[in-house]
């Protein structure tokens, strides 16, 4: 019997980002990490690519990309996140791709997911089609390939959605066996039916599935191939404690085949996130089944795509249709009604809550939706040679909002030659269509309270669809829309309902083009943002300074502009005149704007504001609304980001104060600090926090003045300070110093990596050492995938070339000194020790290398 392993991992998250800014704002929850996607990542994305196989002695053997050898999907809004933020793990998986291709006859491990995680059946056939349309695009311009299959938002399908897939030249899907009902031999014209509604259908292999007609007869020349996850094992994975021991899940990996000669399939499908992030070091128990308990057993890991070549279906198969035909998902007992209906599935809170909000929540969307789809075909149509190609190929401009892409779009789709009036009407339209498939995002109903983040983040979506709706036609859409949310009722009641988390947590975040205006004010003002440039790019916006004018005196300045703000999303575009007044505090800054739509003259209120500057500038803060009128802002109103750099500033401020305090307590302690010492008692907090922060300030103003230097004399001052600190038993604050010297070391790794020789090894290996001595607590997750790199591809030449020539001393201690530090990070370097004993053996022996 051949054994086969194909193990899929959904890894996804849902999209986050601010729709007034398309950036994710810092998400509390997910601290120290800025956010979740940050968090996950470094929980689970980043370790799966670069996964530990360690020795009995915990060293480290071997740093596997898992993603190669497995099947699996990521969320392309997850994607686009990671390929801006998280470039090195991004490319990773683009790479375990194109190895799975060359391993697996030109099958690769990725496949598509549907855009945004919207659950198709509850979609209206055009929005499941621009689901897998944006999905394929999505994965053609990241994988450089089709795919070969699609995964399906928690597995949710009905006979239309398959119908719908039948469409496209996908080979298969992955479902759970519980959303069987009966197969069959394939070809049989006899109703021999195997009824398999209990989970019971045979995983070890493929099965065809047909499209039907209204009528419900099997069309012959449509149809797509399934694969069912094996159910016992894949939540034995995710619930059970399957992952804390590898050769246990080896053994029952093992067990799930069957007697029997013919090949069989092992197939597993769990969230990709329980390999870390649900399961702490489930990454490396992963790499050790596919790469050394595998093998063991004879067991071969594959992707289904490679799998299916080999062994096509024997069997057909038809899915459950669900309650009234609504279909069903891995991740709800009940069709799907988890995510429009109290259906008894749910996520976190209390007992007594129940979830009657999902049904007047989708209502509300649903009604949003086909009020707007009315408006984004009434406005679209006319100018767009065919409405549904044009939105299907907008996924284009969404990933990439160049002015170059921008153009092609309208180059194949406009009906004529548009406006600038026309072109803004039309990516008006597309990113009304857009929000309207985002607020659709499965998160929003899984979990157990309507004030939740992923809740009110749809809700988000539908504010922004409505937001451009309104300005675009000054018709409202919004107050049927609160009407119809009134009756999503929270848990909480303090958050009442769906009307009063709208108004309290999501109407205050809505962005008008004043408010970008000021923003970028008040941050060049700040020198937040430098303000030496005529063009600025703050988040999905452009800023022109089109005239500047400022006034000092010693208290006080007063700035005046007039700007051209532009969205990259909505080319809509607006001047306004703005006036600021910039107290003696960095806190204490008033902003006002004013559009220049209505004819409003910026040059008369600018030269007034500068006269009465010029003469009494006691009153300036009450000419800002008498004279300049329009909207008024303060540093509270600066996005999120921008806030905490002025909070930051202002501590950075206050702190250099508390630092020369500290420092002087320090001092002035050290007798009592000698005398505790020698009597082996604690400090008291009083006198070791000042010495904590001073003693962490040494190391940190050694660092950065250090910070192009490698000799270890020179950093004495520092690794005298570190000696201090552990003698008192204090633990400083190190991480800024850290940081540098991460970048310091991986700096070094990259010129070694170009030049392989003891010139360059030498300082690398001496970093490594002076952090040690200095205690900075580095990641060393990155220095050591660039160590084993060199390892790996390096190392074996040179190895090689010093036992044909051992007479190369200096490359024989570029070797030596190599492998002394790559053991102090932890990898096992017996293999190459061994490789060497051939002339060290030899150089031992000579007496002329005795001392």
């Amino acid at each position: 019997m051949k054994k086969y392993l194909t193990i899929h991992g959904h890894f996804y998250q849902p999209p986050r980002e601010n729709p007034w800014t398309e950036t994710i704002d810092r998400q509390p929850s997910a601290y120290p990490e800025h956010d979740w996607n940050e968090k996950i990542n470094a929980e689970c994305y980043y370790p799966n690519g670069f996964s530990r196989i360690l020795d009995s002695g915990h060293r480290i053997n071997g740093i596997v990309n898992n993603y190669s050898k497995i099947s699996f999907n990521f969320g392309p809004t997850l994607l686009s996140w990671m390929e801006l933020h998280a470039p090195d793990i991004y490319e990773r998986i683009l790479q375990a791709d194109r190895e799975g291709c060359e391993n697996c006859d030109g099958h690769g491990p990725a496949i598509a997911q549907a855009y945004n995680h919207a659950i198709l059946p509850l979609a209206p056939v055009e929005d499941q089609h621009v689901q897998i349309r944006w999905g394929i695009a999505d994965f053609k311009r990241r994988f450089q390939r089709e795919p070969e299959s699609i995964w399906l938002p928690e597995t949710a399908i009905n006979q239309t959605t398959l119908n719908i897939l039948t469409e496209y030249p996908f080979k298969y899907i992955i479902l759970s066996p519980y959303q069987a009902l009966r197969f069959r031999p394939l070809g049989s014209n006899e109703d021999n039916w195997n009824g398999v509604e209990d989970g019971s259908i045979d995983t070890r292999r493929a099965y065809r599935c047909f499209a039907k007609d209204e009528h419900g007869n099997m069309i012959p020349d449509r149809f797509i191939d399934i694969f069912f996850y094996h159910g016992e094992l894949s939540r034995a994975i995710s619930f059970e404690n399957l992952l804390d021991d590898a050769r246990h899940f080896a053994s029952r990996v093992d067990q799930g085949f069957g007697a029997g000669d013919g090949p069989q399939q092992v197939s597993l499908a769990t969230d990709g996130e329980t390999y870390g992030h649900h399961k702490k070091f489930g990454d490396m128990a992963l790499a050790y089944l596919l790469n050394v308990e595998a093998p063991e057993r004879e067991i071969t890991p594959i992707n289904y795509g490679a799998f299916l070549d080999m062994h096509p279906p024997q069997f057909e198969v038809e899915i459950k249709p669900g309650p009234n035909g609504e279909g069903t998902a891995w991740s709800c007992a009940h069709g799907v009604g988890r995510w429009y209906r109290d259906c008894g599935c749910h996520t976190g809170g209390e007992l007594s809550w129940d979830q009657s909000w999902r049904q007047p929540l989708r209502t509300a969307l649903d009604n949003l939706r086909d009020e707007l789809r009315k408006l984004t075909h009434a406005l679209g149509q006319p100018l767009l040679k065919d409405f549904n190609a044009a939105r299907d190929n907008y996924i284009h401009v969404i990933l990439d909002r160049t002015e170059a892409t921008v153009a092609e779009f309208f180059a194949r789709h406009a009906a004529h030659e548009l406006s600038e009036d026309e072109r803004r009407q039309v990516m008006a339209v597309m990113e009304i269509e857009r929000q309207l498939q985002l607020m659709y995002t499965s998160c929003g109903w899984f979990f157990s309270e309507i004030s939740g983040i992923e809740t009110v983040q749809i809700i988000k979506y539908a504010a922004r669809a409505i937001q451009i709706a309104e300005f675009t036609t000054d018709r409202n859409f919004e107050d049927r829309f609160l009407n119809d949310l009134q009756q999503a009722k929270s848990n909480l009641p303090a958050h009442k309902n769906g009307e009063w988390i709208y108004l309290h947590f999501i109407k205050p975040l809505v962005v008008p083009l004043d408010q970008v205006v000021s923003h970028f004010a008040i941050s060049t003002a700040l020198r937040v943002i430098k303000s030496d440039k005529v063009a600025h790019s703050i988040y999905i916006y452009e800023v022109e300074q089109q005239d500047y004018h400022q006034s000092e005196s010693d208290d006080q300045k007063l700035q005046i502009g007039k700007v051209r703000v532009r969205s990259r999303a909505t080319l809509r575009e607006e001047t306004f005149g703005y006036a600021l007044i910039h107290y003696d505090t960095v806190e204490k800054v008033k902003c006002a704007t004013r559009s220049m739509r209505n004819g409003w003259d910026y040059e008369t209120s600018k030269n007034k504001m500068l006269q009465a500057f010029g003469s009494d500038h006691n009153d300036l803060e009450s000419m800002l609304s008498s004279v300049w009128g329009g909207q008024q802002f303060s540093v509270r109103d600066l996005f999120y980001e921008e806030r905490q750099k002025v909070a930051d500033q202002i501590i950075k401020r206050q702190m250099r104060t508390v630092s020369m305090c500290a420092e002087e307590i320090y001092e002035q302690s050290q007798g009592i600090i000698i005398t505790l010492s020698d009597l082996g008692l604690p400090l008291p907090d009083e006198i070791a926090q000042p010495a904590r922060m001073t003693l962490s300030n040494v190391i940190l103003g050694e660092v950065a003045r250090l910070r192009n230097e490698t000799d270890m004399a020179l950093f004495e001052k520092a690794i005298e300070a570190a000696r201090t600190a552990q003698k008192l038993d204090i633990k400083l604050n190190t991480e800024k110093a850290a940081q540098i010297f991460q970048k310091m070391i991986i700096r070094r790794l990259r010129r070694l990596k170009e030049h392989f020789d003891y010139k360059h090894v030498k300082p690398f290996a001496e970093l490594v050492e002076l952090a040690n001595r200095m205690n900075l607590k580095l990641h060393l997750t990155p220095i050591q995938n660039q160590v084993y790199s060199i390892l790996q591809q390096q190392l074996a030449p040179a190895i090689e070339h010093v036992i044909q020539q051992p007479e190369d001393d200096t490359l024989y201690k570029a070797v030596n000194a190599l492998l002394q530090t790559a053991y102090s990070l932890n990898f096992n370097i017996q293999p190459y020790k061994e490789s060497l004993e051939s002339i060290e053996k030899p150089m031992a022996d000579d007496p002329a290398n005795w001392p």
